[in-house]
């Protein structure tokens, strides 16, 4: 049975590694500051950890009351506080254990690289196996039976789970550091390497606590003179202090370090945040070390094994993906809760001599009564994951059946191509909007004109491929969607509205090709594109972020002459926004916003190529899923309407005055026939031949029009009017 103090210990670490956590995600994902910027640096919240856990054990030794029989009762001691200071064992323990812990760490982020997020859950589970293995073979520790049947269980448990192969690919996962399904042979091996050391230095760490330092003889006083918890909490937090202080002065040049202590120590919501994320680590580490020396290191890990199962069961809940399991990974999760069952009860065989009516040592023991309760202990429990395996098929086609007919009500988007290809793959869409930080050394810029399409295409990559895209402006309504909006050190599509925006410039500004090594370019006709703009500019706001969804209305449904002047000055904008990234010496994907609504699929298809590498690229399932219609990942609504959907806003003399400044790059985009498509050719006769009065002179550096008059060249001068 569990007794009352071990399931304190267990609910006590349990809550507080739950709250370390969601501190840490809120920590390393939120926004701090007027200018909402991100803190990035690990290294820099682990020094803080280890100064707070050591402080806290400081607080404790010097506060503590002693009922000691010696001296005052219930009175401080101060020469007993400060022998206590002195540690209590060699200091090449509390190095080994702090070293070790590195390791562990280091070990568990290198495994991300080659393994799944998931994969890498389901091992944490198996950290019984080498306490187990670790405590008899360096530490010669005698382990019962249960225990090892226990650990066995366990790990068959991950295996069924991690080797199973569920009837869909699930589209959930975000963590897209890991390889895909076909990675090479060395990056699998390399992954099962990392896993093995972080399992196995781990098992050293609390192994050796539980060898070196000793036990506590009285469980319900934690920090008494003969325990070894405070003793641990302050040198092996100084030796792990020590490494990460190195660990944060080496990544000073490339990382974020001065910048993250800055805001540190500027900044006092995220202050509260680290404060209160390091109090939940010192708590939860002072009742591990508890649990170790009151218990003993095994059953610490039986303790975070249950935290790592639970947190399995509730993911798999919450997101609605039991189906995408699989029948042999559900029975594996059961044998993992087997395998809790079996370490905590415990039935003994009776040994002769072992007292009793049945003591006699002269003859056999009678055994029949509890060799029954012998195999209930372990046949039922493992026999019963099968079972249960077996009858969650009817549970599988029950969601299947549910999922068919959520099928049916989908809103597809695209065309005809995208429903086919919707139909063909029959994808299980989940539409989480967890996205993770994509490393890589080449930058990319999302060049787009103002209202444009910029933020439907970052949610299209978002949900396709699980990367955060950024921007270089901070903008806090996109924030809410865009998590990486603000990331000022993120490569991965960043948006940038240059020439057209920002106003003011340097003389220099020419170059700002060069702060990208390779650009899309998103572009949009310029009717829609610059009467969205005046739209966004001129209508109501409620609040100081801009209104992407406002919409003025036009009296008889026409811009009047005094709009005029924005309106051409937008107009001139695009024609420089393009003419500026067609000619950018740099590579680039040109992709027309009016393709990308009418044929999704496609045009993600040839986009995601040109962003990422092939072992990064998303399955094809995730990419389909894009034909789905969902107003939840975008940042606003949308209103989807028809290219040169805004024609008519424009009186005639207008349009011609903006088709005349913007004809160059309108017609080198094709944007012609598009235009006859929509208004009906019949409607626009002054059109006919308007892109074939363009000529070359070959002898000059761009492009001439008939009447003689040079337009179009990249004149910095003009960028921006």
């Amino acid at each position: 049975m569990v007794s009352g103090s071990l399931l304190v210990h267990a609910v006590g670490l349990l809550t507080a590694y739950t709250l370390y956590g969601l501190l840490q995600e809120r920590i390393m994902r939120g926004s701090y500051g007027p200018a909402n910027q991100r803190f990035t640096s690990s290294s820099v919240l682990i020094v803080v950890n280890r100064i707070f856990s050591i402080a806290t054990a400081l607080v404790i030794l010097f506060t503590r009351k002693d009922t000691s029989p010696i001296g005052i009762e219930n009175q401080p001691r101060a020469q007993e506080r400060w022998r206590r200071l002195y540690p209590a064992s060699p200091l090449l323990a509390y190095a080994a254990v702090a070293i070790f812990n590195f390791l562990s760490t280091t070990s568990q982020y290198e495994a991300l690289k080659y393994v799944s997020y998931t994969t890498q859950s389901l091992a944490k589970c198996a950290k019984m196996v080498p306490v187990l293995l670790v405590g008899a073979v360096i530490h010669k520790k005698t382990h019962r039976p249960n225990e090892w049947i226990a650990g066995a269980v366990i790990l068959l448990g991950c295996a069924a789970y991690l080797f199973s192969q569920p009837p869909h690919v699930s589209t959930s996962t975000h963590q897209h550091s890991a390889p895909a399904e076909d990675a090479s042979s060395l990056e699998a091996l390399l992954g099962a390497l990392c896993l093995a050391g972080y399992l196995f230095f781990d098992g050293l760490v609390s192994t050796t606590q539980e060898k070196v330092f000793g036990k506590n003889p009285s469980v319900s006083d934690p920090f008494g003179s003969e325990s070894p918890v405070l003793d641990q909490m302050i040198w092996t937090n100084v030796f792990a202090l020590s490494i990460a202080l190195v660990t944060s002065i080496l990544t000073t040049a490339t990382g974020n370090v001065k910048h993250d202590v800055y805001m540190l120590f500027t900044t006092p919501a995220l202050v509260r945040d680290v404060c209160a994320f390091s109090a939940a680590s010192a708590v939860g580490l002072a009742i591990l070390l508890n649990t170790i020396a009151s218990f003993d290191a095994l059953t610490a890990s039986l303790i975070m094994t249950i935290r790592q199962f639970l947190s399995i069961v509730l993911n798999a809940g919450v997101y609605g993906n039991f189906s995408s399991v699989g029948v042999v990974g559900w029975m594996g999760v059961a044998w993992v809760a087997s395998g809790v069952y079996i370490k905590m009860k415990r039935v003994d065989l009776p040994t002769p001599g072992s007292g009793g009516k049945n003591s006699n040592t002269d003859g056999p023991p009678v055994v029949q009564k509890v060799t029954i309760r012998h195999i209930s202990q372990y046949i039922v429990p493992i026999t019963l994951p099968v079972i249960l395996g077996l009858s969650s098929n009817f549970l599988i086609l029950h969601q299947s059946s549910s999922l068919l007919s959520r099928r049916a009500q989908i809103r597809i988007e695209g065309g005809v191509w995208d429903a086919e290809m919707h139909s063909l793959v029959g994808p299980e869409c989940e539409h989480s909007a967890d996205t993770s930080t994509y490393n890589t050394t080449v930058k990319t810029g999302l060049v787009t004109f103002p209202r444009s399409g910029n933020s439907y295409l970052r949610s299209l990559v978002e949900r396709s491929t699980g990367y955060r895209t950024s921007s270089v402006y901070c903008d806090p309504g996109l924030q809410q969607t865009f998590v990486g909006e603000c990331d000022r050190t993120a490569r991965f599509l960043v948006k940038t509205h240059f020439p057209s925006l920002p106003q003011d410039r340097s003389p220099g500004d020419q170059d700002h090709y060069k702060n990208f090594d390779q650009a899309v370019h998103l572009i949009r006709n310029p009717f829609d594109a610059v009467a969205s703009w005046w739209h966004m500019e001129y209508a109501e706001s409620t609040s100081a972020v801009q209104n992407h969804e406002g919409k003025v209305e036009l009296e008889g449904g026409e811009f009047d002459p005094g709009d005029r002047p924005r309106l051409i000055e937008f107009a001139k904008k695009w024609r420089n926004h393009a003419l500026y990234w067609q000619q950018a010496p740099i590579r680039t994907h040109t992709v027309r916003y009016e393709d990308l609504r009418r044929d999704t699929i496609p045009q993600m298809m040839s986009l995601l190529p040109f962003l990422l590498p092939p072992d990064d690229r998303p399955s094809l399932e995730r990419v389909t899923c894009l034909a789905e219609k969902v107003n939840k990942l975008n940042p606003y609504k949308s209103r989807k309407m028809g290219a040169f959907s805004a024609w008519s806003s424009f009186y005639p003399s207008l349009r011609m005055e903006i088709l005349y400044i913007t004809r160059r790059p309108f017609c080198a985009h094709g944007y012609l026939p598009l235009l006859l498509e929509a208004v009906g050719e019949e409607n626009v006769p002054e059109l006919k031949g308007f892109c074939d009065r363009i000529s070359f002179d070959m002898s000059a550096d761009g492009y001439y029009v008939d009447d003689a008059r040079k337009e179009d060249v990249w004149d910095v001068g003009d960028i921006g009017q």
